[in-house]
């Protein structure tokens, strides 16, 4: 079948679906239960989609990142990581992630446990081994000590799953503890479907961190070799 009979081929079964009120996939993949409403999907998603601003930061590895191949760390500090889009349901279910995250914020400081400043308190920046990363808030515990909090959010078949913190997740915030000198760390997991939470306490361990410098001192000679 050539191009233009395709085509045509496309353009009627569009027609007798908006018609009809049948089913259509998108051009971008979505499945519409009635096409009449496909062109509202459409314009929305495309519209989101079309925000998309890939992270750049080359000259820095990044503590949400470390859970990445020694190759795809290597490639993003020299900025030449492959540029990543994503579909709108993808974006859809970072936006819920990112919604949740600031809700946490708004908990923390509702809970009066946020540090009284701007913000900067949560950004890390160890510039000896280029690493950098926000977490999502710090607070004091009731005996006065600094403890770093990290919010993820998961849907109910791998939260239901959950009976420890995900390896990356540990790595992530062992970066945050060793990065910032702070000795404590409680990851909350939140059920995206019925916000049930499950709280997991993790201490600084000084080797992990240690594997992460040996690590990242390894990769970044690597990348600066002819660059």
């Amino acid at each position: 079948m050539s191009n233009s009979n395709i085509t045509q081929f496309r353009e009627g079964t569009m027609e007798l679906a908006m018609e009809n009120g049948y089913p259509v996939i998108t051009t971008a993949g979505t499945f519409v239960h009635d096409a009449r409403c496909a062109w509202f999907v459409e314009a929305v998603e495309s519209w989101h989609e079309g925000l998309q601003v890939p992270r750049y930061d080359p000259g820095w590895f990044h503590a949400s990142s470390l859970g990445k191949s020694d190759e795809e760390l290597i490639a993003a500090y020299r900025g030449e990581a492959a540029i990543e889009l994503h579909d709108a349901k993808k974006l859809r279910i970072f936006d819920l992630g990112h919604n949740r995250d600031a809700a946490w914020k708004r908990y923390i400081a509702g809970a009066g446990l946020s540090l009284e400043d701007d913000g900067h308190h949560r950004l890390m920046r160890v510039g000896w081994l280029r690493l950098t990363g926000e977490c999502d808030e710090i607070v004091h515990d009731p005996d006065g000590r600094l403890c770093i909090i990290e919010v993820k959010t998961k849907n109910n078949h791998l939260f239901n799953a959950l009976t420890e913190p995900d390896a990356v997740h540990v790595q992530q915030v062992q970066a945050y503890m060793g990065g910032m000198g702070i000795d404590q760390t409680i990851i909350v997991y939140e059920n995206k479907n019925n916000q049930e939470i499950k709280a997991f306490y993790q201490e600084r361990e000084p080797l992990l961190w240690a594997a992460i410098v040996t690590r990242l001192k390894r990769l970044r000679k690597e990348a600066e070799v002819d660059h």
